[in-house]
This record gives structure tokens, C-alpha cells and sequence, in this order.
């Protein structure tokens, strides 16, 4: 029979235990376990009781599980083994020297990001052995300022406000720095919204401007950029707000120091939407006249008196007539007044009505004749429409005391003394 045989082997930081059961008569029986405690007398072990939970290395959790690191500095390892027919080799010591952190060395040595931006440090150790290892986890992380920049454990440094600070890695009193810069993003790209627009003159729309900046951030700038069109008798722009001046199209621009980006504007004269015709309604005499007048809505929501510009007709021109709005009774009856602009037109009701006699008025207002002398007297009649005319023959004549005179056709003939209306 033969005992197993342990070996302690170096895998940088870490160390293995490799034990092996030598083949006897062409056999072997494997290894059950093996067994270590650092800087122990394994003498002490004796009466420990075991506890998986303690440190590894120490007389209550002496099984080995795998590969475990070492201080740096002179240690004892005390090892043993069994195999699976119960050989075991009893606990055998090594000295061993850890290798001692010599110095670290981060990288990058500089780096540069904006607020916000983020830059990952690494950090590298170098040992008394000559040996070196990355050691970005186990190192402590710190900066200068903090109100510059902050660095986590992982080495992941932030920027939080302009300026440079240091980057600090520290193992004990061994450390290594480097230099971060940080500033404030720039602007690398505008973008106007919309990027077409198409309204009347005198009309307006508003665009708006957002800056991309070169730490990957967005926002609003409409209040920051210089706003101008390149043709300004077609369209201006005031903060974003364009106002059309005359019917054309114009690039409204938006710039900030060398940046800028543009938007297309279309300005159309407005078009016609609707008509209303005052009055709505009228009524006059034949031969007389009314005036009508038109007034056009248009896509851009404003009006303006359209009379002038408009044609006019009416639907019964034997009843009336209309010219630039002022309409003229023919003859009796109802018609309506139409003004129209292309497909557009607007309509309105018009009575004709014959004029109505409204006084009579009777020439000479006194006469005076001798029995059977006779005077001629003359009847002139007044209308609802103004208008005044001879009505001698149209009207009836009689005289209040026909024994003093009578009348006929407005001749009054005298016939006795007295007087008569």
C-alpha cells in the first residue's frame, strides 16, 4: 500500500492542492479528499469541532474545495491526504512567501468625457515576484473631486460637472492615479419641426428647433437658436413663429454658432370660402333702388367687403335689375339677388312693390271768381316711394256747398256768393 502524494502548486494570486495515488501492482484506489490549514499547527486541531461555515484553511473547515488565496507575506501550509482505501499522508508543512503588491498602474492614464458620460478604468498590479494581475475589483476607487467626477467600485468614473479631477486606485499605501477631464457636451446637430409647412399671407405656424449634443442628449432649443427665412419679403420668423407676407415659398432657418438646419415654407394667397350678402332681405317700389353689398370669408379665417369684386345678377331680371350691387325695381314681383366669385356665391330675396300714393296736394290753395266765372284748380299726388306726379284727371273733385260751386275735372264754376271748399 501506498499513501497519497500532495502537491502545492502557484496560479498567480491563487494556490491549488493537486494530490495524487500512486498505482501499486497495477492499481489504484483514487483520492478521497485532502485536508490544509495555513499558519496552524495541525497538532491544535485535535478537539475542533467541524463547521463548514468557518474560513477555509482552519481546523473547523479543513476540506479542501478548491484553489485559495494567501496574504502577501511568509506563510506555513500544513497538507494531507487520504485515498479511498483509508492510506493517508499525515499533515506535512511548506513555507511559502506570497508575493507582495509592489505598485499599480491605472489605465487610461487620461481620458476626457462630457456631464453625464461615463469612462471605465482598469487597474493592474505589479508584485514583489515580478508577476502582475488586473486587480480593477480589489482595488478602493476614489477621486479628487467629487464634484467633478465619481468613480464606483467596478473603476466606471462619471462626469458631473466641468472641470479635471484624479482618479485614484489604492491597495494599502500603494496607489496610482490617472487624469479625467470633464466638459460640457457641445451641440453637434440641429433639427427643425416640421420640416414643411404651407400657410396663407398673414397667416403664421410655429417651428420648433432640438439640439442633439455630442454626449448623445437631446432638447428643445427653440428659444436659444437665431431664427431667419433666406427670402423675407415671402416670409419672416420671429422665435420659431413665421409669419407669411406674400405668396412664395422660403427656407426658414434655424443656427446656433456653426450648426444649423433648415425648414421649407410654403405662402399661398388665401382662397375664397364664402359669401354673405347684405341685407338678407328687401323691399322696394318700382323704379327704385337698393343697395346690396358683399363680403368674402377666406382659408386664412379673415374677411373683407367684396362688392366692387363680385358679379351680380338677379334670377328674374323682369323684375329687377343689379349692377355692382345697387339693385332697381322693374316691375312687381319677387326676385333674387345673386353676387358670385367663381364657385362661390351668396344669394338674397328682393320684393318689388308698386309705389302707393301717400298725399295730395291741390294748386291754387285759394281762388276767388264771380257767379259763373269759372277756375281751374290742378291735383298733384305724393308716392310711398317719393316720387310725385299730376293727378288732375286721375282724382275725384267735388266742392262742399255745390249751391255756392261746382266742380268738374278741377274747373270750378261759380254759383251763387259764398264761399265752398
Amino acid at each position: 500500500l501506498t499513501v497519497p502524494i500532495v502537491t502545492l502548486v502557484s496560479s498567480g494570486p491563487l494556490y491549488a492542492l493537486i494530490a495524487d495515488d500512486p498505482v501499486v501492482a497495477g492499481a489504484a484506489s483514487g483520492i478521497e479528499g485532502i485536508q490544509y490549514v495555513v499558519d496552524i499547527d495541525p497538532a491544535a486541531c485535535d478537539s475542533v469541532e467541524p463547521d463548514t461555515a468557518a474560513p477555509r484553511g482552519t481546523c473547523a473547515n479543513p476540506d479542501y474545495s478548491g484553489p485559495f488565496a494567501l496574504t502577501p507575506g511568509t506563510h506555513t501550509v500544513a497538507l494531507a491526504a487520504i485515498d479511498r482505501v483509508g492510506n493517508e499522508v499525515s499533515f506535512s508543512s511548506f513555507v511559502i512567501v506570497a508575493p507582495v503588491l509592489t505598485s499599480l498602474t491605472v489605465t487610461p492614464s487620461t481620458a476626457s468625457i462630457e456631464v453625464g458620460g461615463t469612462a471605465q478604468f482598469s487597474a493592474a498590479g505589479t508584485f514583489s515576484d515580478g508577476s502582475t494581475r488586473t486587480m480593477t475589483g480589489e482595488v478602493d476607487w476614489t477621486t479628487d473631486v467629487s464634484s467633478v467626477a465619481e468613480v464606483i467600485p467596478s473603476g466606471l468614473a462619471t462626469g458631473v460637472a466641468p472641470g479635471t479631477a484624479l482618479v485614484i486606485a489604492s491597495s494599502g499605501a500603494i496607489s496610482a492615479l490617472a487624469t479625467l477631464t470633464v466638459r460640457i457636451p457641445v451641440l453637434t446637430a440641429l433639427a427643425v419641426t416640421p420640416s414643411t409647412a404651407s400657410i396663407e399671407v398673414n397667416a403664421t405656424v410655429q417651428f420648433a428647433a432640438a439640439g442633439t449634443f455630442s454626449d448623445g442628449s437631446t432638447r428643445t432649443m427653440t428659444g436659444e437658436v437665431a431664427w431667419r427665412t433666406d427670402v423675407s419679403s415671402v416670409a419672416t420668423v420671429v422665435t420659431g413663429l413665421a409669419t407669411g407676407v406674400a405668396p412664395g415659398t422660403a427656407l426658414v432657418i434655424a443656427s446656433s454658432g456653426t450648426i444649423s438646419a433648415l425648414a421649407t415654407l410654403t405662402v399661398r394667397i388665401p382662397v375664397l370660402t364664402a359669401l354673405a350678402v347684405t341685407p338678407s332681405t328687401a323691399s322696394i317700389e318700382v323704379n327704385a333702388t337698393v343697395q346690396f353689398a358683399a363680403a368674402g370669408t377666406f382659408s386664412d379665417g379673415s374677411t373683407r367687403t367684396m362688392t366692387g369684386e363680385v358679379a351680380w345678377r338677379t334670377d328674374v331680371s323682369s323684375v329687377a335689375t343689379v349692377v355692382t350691387g345697387l339693385a332697381t325695381g322693374v316691375a312687381p314681383g319677387t326676385a333674387l339677388v345673386i353676387a358670385s366669385s367663381g364657385a362661390i356665391s351668396a344669394l338674397t330675396t328682393l320684393t318689388v312693390r308698386i309705389p302707393v300714393l301717400t298725399a295730395l296736394a291741390v294748386t291754387p290753395s285759394t281762388a276767388s271768381i264771380e257767379v259763373n266765372a269759372t277756375a281751374q284748380f290742378a291735383a298733384a299726388g305724393t308716392f310711398s316711394d317719393g316720387s310725385t306726379r299730376t293727378m288732375t284727371g286721375d282724382v275725384a273733385w267735388t266742392t262742399d256747398v255745390s249751391s255756392v260751386a261746382t266742380v268738374v275735372t278741377g274747373l270750378a264754376t261759380g254759383v251763387a256768393p259764398g264761399t265752398a271748399l
